[in-house]
């Protein structure tokens, strides 16, 4: 089971985001927290130890690349979430599995799933069918 992180503001996207998981990824990804700000995401970091965040960038405190920027050598790997296509680059520069804009379609966030499969290679978890 994959444990994943959703950060995001909007409670209307963070919503769509978990219920797209819940009814298509539930047998394999598993929402262990949600958060609207960096510092309520970061804590949850720190608690549960994710292996993914969906991680919105433009957040009220601060944005998503300072999560990301907090830990050195992060155990986790981020699938970036926004509104807008200006931080394409950024993310790519943070190693981001992939950069997807809302609001989140389905085929999307299943190739999204598929590229961070395969850099994590865990047999027998294929989001491939």
């Amino acid at each position: 089971m994959i444990n994943c992180i959703i950060i995001e503001d909007d409670r209307l996207a963070q919503e769509s985001l978990c219920n797209l998981i819940k009814i298509n990824f539930s047998k394999k990804l598993k929402i262990v927290g949600k958060a609207g700000t960096v510092k309520e995401g970061m804590d949850i970091i720190r608690q549960t130890s994710p292996d993914l965040l969906f991680l919105d960038i433009e957040l009220p405190d601060d944005n998503g690349f300072s999560i990301y920027d907090s830990f050195p050598n992060p155990q986790f790997s981020v699938i970036f979430t926004t509104s807008s296509s200006d931080y394409a680059i950024p993310a790519i520069k943070h190693m981001a599995i992939d950069y997807l804009l809302k609001p989140i379609s389905l085929i999307d966030l299943n190739a999204a799933l598929v590229r961070f499969e395969k850099r994590q290679i865990t047999p027998g978890d294929s989001f491939i069918n």
